[in-house]
């Protein structure tokens, strides 16, 4: 309890080598003169003492402001690759603190080498994970007259979340080098680590959206997208979930409210992508844990967990790119992103094809496993349907089954899409789902892929054997009370 005040009054925290220096020799003068009896060795020995005391009082009531500002290049940046950072630091005048300490700082600033550029070292302070903080001389040599100090370095994150760099710390000295001071000068700047994609297979994409072009409703047709005119336009009022690029400005100002269009033209698919983030089915179980990922140092995630995230990117990103409208959700059937930190939009639930590249990385980048584990719950998914999990059980199985057979107009349309399966489950696991986990849900319809965490997920097809039977599915009421028998047990 005693080490940390003795450690605060420390001389080395207000005194340099040099000060140290001359505080000793002083303190040898005035043994000297004790016992010689010298007024010359005590006069030397007070000019000695007073000068370190002196500089620390000079040093210490300094306050120096600066303006700091950060660009990141490119921002985010995505995991495994660089970005540049760059820092610029110009001198700042603080604000007035009374007019007799005010007007003592200007004459004390009129001190040869106190003048507003003052020498000084800089310091970026880093994280450990994205290596040694920067050292900086400020001003810069660029810097003339009080302009601004530029200087650049770069970063290469090596897992996504959210990484604090700086803030600038500031060292001063006094004129003779006997006196030293640190503070912080700004509290820094956030940079966004976006996650990698996966590499998908060639036919995937294909196979999650029915066969090339048949889904929930639709026909084999080469394109789904229909050109709507503006008299095809209606508005409407803006409903949970309903995505951003579908707000309708005009008619909003005019009536006060927000709203958003309806378009009645044809339009591709809305496809559900369900991500499961419950602890449980990432982690535990004979085969775990898993190797610990970069990312687990500051975020709470397992191998399997990553090894999701950048499949679901990678998938997300792909249908959007085809045109589709995404719903994401979370394992509880609620908005997918809403308890991850980097969201832009934590309720944002339907996401369109335009908005998608730019705002999935970023709600991604610090998306964590959550406590404690609800079972599985799909909310309103109506169409087409694919669920990313960890390890899969019987009882998450007859969940995801009765999900889907209860989602709007997915049970009226499976007589006409038998054969083609609606929904498809992507786990990831060391080991297939056990044989009765593939029964239930393949005899209800759904596709079943499953990669082990240190698969790519080019792996998923290679893996699926197909639907069981030749493609025959059997009706939704049989493939319902199979569901729930597997809860039961």
């Amino acid at each position: 309890m005693t080490v940390r005040p003795l450690s605060r009054l420390s001389p080395t925290r207000f005194l340099t080598r040099r000060g140290l220096g001359f505080v000793l020799v002083a303190l040898l003068c005035l043994v000297g003169a004790w016992i010689l009896g010298r007024r010359d060795l005590l006069t030397l020995a007070v000019f000695l003492l007073a000068l370190p005391v002196l500089a620390v009082l000079g040093v210490r009531t300094r306050h120096e402001r600066f303006r700091v500002r950060r660009e990141f290049h490119p921002a985010p940046v995505q995991e495994g690759t660089t970005t540049t950072v760059h820092l610029f630091i110009s001198p700042s005048a603080g604000p007035s603190s009374g007019p007799v300490r005010q007007g003592w700082r200007d004459r004390w600033s009129r001190l040869p080498g106190t003048g507003a550029m003052v020498e000084s070292t800089m310091v970026e302070q880093l994280p450990e994970r994205l290596g040694g903080s920067p050292r900086f001389r400020y001003p810069s040599r660029s810097a003339r007259g009080g302009s601004v100090s530029a200087y650049e370095y770069r970063l290469a994150p090596p897992h996504r979340g959210v990484f604090p760099v700086g803030g600038v710390t500031a060292e001063f000295r006094d004129p003779f080098d006997l006196a030293w001071q640190r503070h912080t000068v700004d509290p820094g700047t956030e940079l966004l680590v976006t996650p990698r994609p996966g590499e998908l297979s060639p036919g995937l994409l294909d196979l999650l959206r029915g066969h090339a072009g048949i889904g929930v409703g639709g026909s084999q047709t080469t394109s789904w997208v229909a050109s709507a005119s503006e008299n095809d336009v209606m508005v409407r009022e803006y409903r949970h979930g309903d995505a951003l690029r579908r707000v309708h400005w005009p008619s909003t100002a005019r009536r006060g409210e927000l709203m958003v269009r309806h378009e009645e033209g044809g339009a591709l698919p809305r496809i559900t992508l369900m991500l499961d983030q419950r602890a449980a089915v990432h982690t535990g179980g004979d085969l775990a844990p898993f190797p610990v990922p970069g990312a687990a140092a500051s975020l709470r995630t397992t191998a399997s967990f990553e090894w999701q995230l950048r499949t679901f990117l990678s998938v997300a990103l792909g249908l959007a790119g085809l045109g589709h409208e995404l719903r994401l959700q979370d394992h509880a059937g609620e908005p997918a992103f809403q308890r991850s930190r980097s969201a832009p939009h934590p309720e944002l639930e339907v996401m369109g094809a335009a908005e998608a590249p730019e705002l999935l990385p970023e709600c991604l980048a610090a998306l964590e496993l959550t406590e404690p584990s609800a079972p599985l719950a799909l909310s309103g998914t109506g169409g087409l349907l694919v669920a990313f999990t960890g390890r899969l059980g019987l009882e998450d199985a007859g969940n995801l089954v009765s999900g889907m057979l209860n989602g709007a107009g997915t049970a009226a349309s499976w007589a006409g899409s038998r054969g083609t399966p609606q929904a498809t489950v992507i786990s990831c696991w060391p080991v297939s789902p056990g044989g009765d986990v593939r029964d239930l849900l393949e005899t209800a319809g759904w596709r079943v892929l499953w990669a082990s965490p240190g698969d790519s997920a080019a792996r998923l097809l290679e893996r699926w054997a197909g639907p069981p039977g030749g493609g025959s599915q059997a009706p939704p009421d049989a493939a319902l009370s199979r569901a729930s028998g597997g809860d039961k047990s």
